[in-house]
C-alpha cells in the first residue's frame, strides 16, 4: 500500500511542528542562558558548556535504548504512532519550563534547575523523535516515494525553522513590552509557551492521520540486538561515522545568535543569516530527491560534503565585515547542509530495507535511533567545541568584546565546518552503490 497525499501532508506538518520546538531550544537556548534574564558569570558559562556537552552525549546514548523499546512495542495503533500521542504534552510543558528559570534563584540553583528540566526534556524528546523518524520507513514500501516524503518533510521543517529563527526572539520582545533593550524573563517564558503549544499541536497530526505499513513485531529485541544490528549493517555504520565527523555543519545553528551578539554586535542581525539558512535548507529539501534519484545517495552525499568544504573556506576569506557576502556564503552552506540532511535520512531508510532483506527483521526503531543518535552526537560535538571557544576567549555577560573574540568565534562557523565536512567524506567513500531490498 502506497502513501496517500493526506499521510504525506500530515507527516510533513507534524515534522514541521516538532522542529518548531527543536529550533527554539537549539537556536535560542544559549542566547537565553547568556542573557541578563539568567545572568551567568564566566564560571557559570563554563559550567553550562560542560553540562550541555555531557547531556548531549547522554541524549545520544539513550537513543539506542529507545530503539529497543520501540521495536518491542505492539499496540492496535502500531509500534511507532503511540509515542507521538503521549509525548506531545510533556514536551510542550518542559520546553516552557526550560525558558522559565526562576529569577530569584542564585546561580548554582539556576544551573541545577536547568539541568533537571533540560534532562527531562531531552528524555521526552527522544521518546518522540525516534518513533517519528522510524515512521518514515513505514509510510511507503517504495524507496523513491519515501525519499520524496522525507524531502517534503525537511522542506516543511525548514519553513518552521525559519519562522522560529526569524520571529522567536521578536516574539519574546513583544511579550517583554515596548522600549525594552532585550527580552525579559517573562518574555522568554511566554514565547516558549506559544511556540511549543503550536508545535506539539501540529506534531499530533502524525498520530491521527498516518498509518504504519507492513506492521511486524520483533518481540525479543535487546540492546545486544542493537549492537549486532549496527555492527552487521555496514551501510548503517558508515552513515553513523560520517554523520559524526560532519558535526561542523551544526556550528551555525549552535553558535548563530551568540555569533551575532559577539561578532555583529546585534543579535537581531541573525534574522538575516537565519533567512539565508531557511532559503538554502528549503531549496535543498526540494532538490535533493531529484538529485538522489538521478545520481544515487552515495554520490550526492560525497559531493555535498566536498562542496561544503569550498563554501565554508570561502566564507572565512569573505569575512564578517561584509553582511551581504556573509549572507551569500551562509545561503550556499545551508543549501549543502540541507542536501546532507535529506540524503542522511534516506540512507537510514535504506538501511532498514537492507536489514529486512538480509535477516527478515524489521528494525525501524534501531536504525532510526541511529539517525537521531548521529544528529545528537553532531550537536553535542558542535556545542562542546563552541563552548570551549567561548570559554577560551573569556566571553560572559557584559564583557568588552575584542577583535580576537570576533575572529575566533567567526572561525568556529567557517573553518571548523570546512574541516569537518572534508573528513566526513572518507567513510561515505565506502558506502555501497546498491542496497539490498526485501521482496
Amino acid at each position: 500500500m502506497d502513501i496517500t497525499r493526506r499521510e504525506k501532508a500530515a507527516f510533513a506538518v507534524a515534522g514541521a511542528g516538532q522542529n518548531m520546538v527543536n529550533t527554539l531550544v537549539g537556536t535560542f537556548l544559549l542566547t537565553y542562558m547568556y542573557s541578563s534574564a539568567v545572568g551567568l558569570s564566566a564560571k557559570g558559562v563554563a559550567a553550562l558548556g560542560v553540562f550541555m556537552t555531557v547531556s548531549k552525549i547522554w541524549d545520544a546514548v539513550n537513543d539506542p535504548i529507545m530503539g529497543v523499546v520501540v521495536d518491542k512495542t505492539h499496540t492496535r495503533f502500531g509500534k511507532l504512532r503511540p509515542y507521538i500521542l503521549f509525548t506531545a504534552l510533556p514536551i510542550a510543558a518542559l520546553t516552557t519550563l526550560i525558558f522559565s528559570i526562576p529569577a530569584a534563584f542564585g546561580e548554582t540553583m539556576k544551573l541545577v534547575y536547568f539541568a533537571v528540566v533540560y534532562l527531562a526534556w531531552e528524555t521526552f524528546y527522544t521518546l518522540c523523535d525516534v518513533p517519528y523518524w522510524g515512521l518514515a520507513s513505514r509510510l511507503s514500501n517504495d524507496p523513491d516515494e519515501r525519499t520524496k516524503a522525507i524531502g517534503v518533510t525537511r522542506a516543511a521543517q525548514m519553513l518552521t525553522l525559519g519562522l522560529v529563527t526569524l520571529f522567536g526572539y521578536r516574539l519574546a520582545m513583544i511579550f517583554t513590552g515596548k522600549g525594552a533593550e532585550e527580552a525579559s524573563h517573562a518574555g522568554w517564558t511566554l514565547s516558549a509557551l506559544v511556540i511549543s503549544a503550536v508545535g506539539m499541536g501540529l506534531f499530533l497530526l502524525a498520530f491521527f492521520f498516518t498509518k504504519e505499513k507492513n506492521d511486524h513485531v520483533d518481540e525479543n529485541v535487546t540492546l545486544g540486538d542493537i549492537f549486532r544490528t549496527t555492527v552487521s549493517c555496514r551501510p548503517l555504520l558508515i552513515v553513523l561515522l560520517g554523520s559524526f565527523l560532519a558535526f561542523g555543519k551544526n556550528m551555525i545553528q549552535v553558535a548563530g545568535t551568540v555569533f551575532a551578539i559577539i561578532v555583529m554586535n546585534d543579535e537581531s542581525l541573525y534574522m538575516y543569516l537565519g533567512a539565508m539558512i531557511i532559503v538554502g535548507m528549503l531549496a535543498a529539501s526540494l532538490v535533493t530527491p531529484l538529485l538522489t534519484k538521478k545520481l544515487g545517495n552515495k554520490k550526492v552525499m560525497i559531493g555535498s560534503n566536498l562542496l561544503s568544504v569550498i563554501v565554508c573556506a570561502a566564507m572565512y576569506f569573505v569575512g564578517y565585515n561584509s553582511l551581504a557576502g556573509l549572507m551569500i556564503m551562509v545561503l550556499l552552506g545551508s543549501l549543502l547542509s540541507g542536501v546532507f540532511m535529506v540524503t542522511q535520512t534516506a540512507m537510514i531508510a535504506d538501511c532498514v530495507d537492507e536489514i529486512k532483506a538480509r535477516t527478515g527483521q524489521n528494525r525501524e526503531g534501531v536504525c532510526f535511533s541511529g539517525l537521531t543518535f548521529s544528529s545528537k552526537i553532531m550537536t553535542a560535538a558542535a556545542t562542546g567545541v563552541f563552548s570551549l571557544i567561548i570559554v577560551a576567549v573569556g566571553y560572559e555577560s557584559g564583557v568588552q568584546i575584542t577583535p580576537h573574540m570576533k575572529d575566533t568565534v567567526f572561525m568556529s562557523i567557517s573553518l571548523i565546518p570546512a574541516a569537518s565536512s572534508l573528513i566526513a567524506c572518507v567513510p561515505f567513500l565506502f558506502y555501497p552503490k546498491e542496497i539490498a531490498r526485501a521482496e
